[in-house]
């Protein structure tokens, strides 16, 4: 017996192609037809609901491109005609774990706090319930994208005062696993600012070694300024990250920030000042611009600290070859 799997029943990006263009008659470029097929990920029903409401738009290009899971000809198919019918027991498993981006048994138990879940897994996925496994042991899931873009739309209509609650017991399970990049994420959903701030700090070394300036930059452009201000070492982690991407007057805006948020004193400055500026300037010794004349310091305050010599370094910045100075807790 031939089992069908839901990987089986989509449509290539050629088969999607032929019945928008052809079957459907609709005046699509490839570049559209194949971002259209991706949006859906080759789901049937979905191409044809998307292909209805096309018929209606002159200029297809703004609807493709918004095109997700809270548009009403597929919310209203999902939620009507897939999620509806469950059990209460599934519906309320797939409407606490579709903030996940992926699904485990164990995580699942932690979001939901329950112990069942692997259990509901497997059977969801051998259901073809917009389930996919990510491996071959399945033990990794996730939903298709329409899907959980309509689960968490239906989340925030009729229980908003879950969202955060979920998002923090995934993140503390995430950090319990040392998966910190999702920890972080779910932290800031949630949000819950001060938990991403101190998960941040945790793990943002083994990120600037690793040059992966992009997500770091990116996580600290979503704290507010008030959690940096009282988090000295996350300022000193901003700047290093402009400085790594040639955004010297950045830099240097940040480091004054960094300053004007001390609260205790001159004391206090001279204490916590010696290390940030330890930190920045074990990366500097690599950059000739850094020592140029035209390096804006952020005060006078700053320049009474002696600059190292510079010495030798290997790479950009010389990072990853073991002198980097460790993270201090404030």
């Amino acid at each position: 017996m031939l089992e069908l799997r839901a990987a089986d029943l989509r449509f290539t990006p050629a088969e999607s192609a032929t019945y928008l263009i052809e079957e459907m008659g609709l005046p699509l470029s490839a570049q559209q037809s194949a971002l259209l097929q991706t949006r859906t990920e080759g789901w049937i029903t979905g191409l044809h609901l998307a292909a209805l409401s096309l018929l209606h738009h002159d200029d297809p290009t703004p609807f493709i491109t918004a095109f997700s899971g809270s548009h009403h000809y597929i919310a209203d198919y999902l939620l009507d005609e897939v999620l509806s019918r469950q059990t209460p027991a599934v519906q309320d498993f797939l409407l606490h774990t579709c903030l996940l981006e992926r699904l485990c048994g164990p995580l699942c138990d932690a979001v939901r706090a329950q112990d069942d879940s692997a259990a509901l897994l497997d059977a969801l996925a051998h259901a073809n319930l917009f389930l996919m496994p990510l491996d071959d042991e399945w033990r990794w899931y996730r939903y298709h994208h329409l899907f959980a873009e309509a689960l968490r739309q239906r989340l925030q209509q009729t229980a908003p005062h879950l969202v955060a609650d979920l998002h923090q017991r995934a993140c503390h399970w995430y950090e319990q696993q040392g998966l910190w990049a999702e920890a972080v994420a779910h932290a800031l959903a949630a949000p819950a600012f001060a938990e991403a701030a101190r998960l941040i700090e945790q793990c943002a070394w083994p990120l600037l070694v690793g040059q992966q300036m992009g997500t770091l930059d990116g996580w600290l452009q979503r704290l507010p300024q008030a959690i940096e201000e009282t988090h000295p070492s996350l300022g000193v982690m901003h700047a290093l990250v402009l400085l790594y991407t040639h955004q010297w007057e950045a830099a240097a805006a940040r480091l004054q920030l960094i300053e004007g948020a001390f609260a205790g004193g001159e004391a206090a400055l001279e204490a916590h000042g010696r290390v940030l500026l330890g930190q920045v300037t074990a990366c500097w010794r690599g950059s000739p611009a850094i020592w140029s004349a035209r390096w804006p310091w952020p005060s006078g305050r700053w320049r009474s600290y002696r600059r190292p010599r510079p010495r030798r370094s290997r790479g950009c910045c010389g990072w990853g070859r073991g002198w980097m100075p460790a993270m201090p807790r404030w």
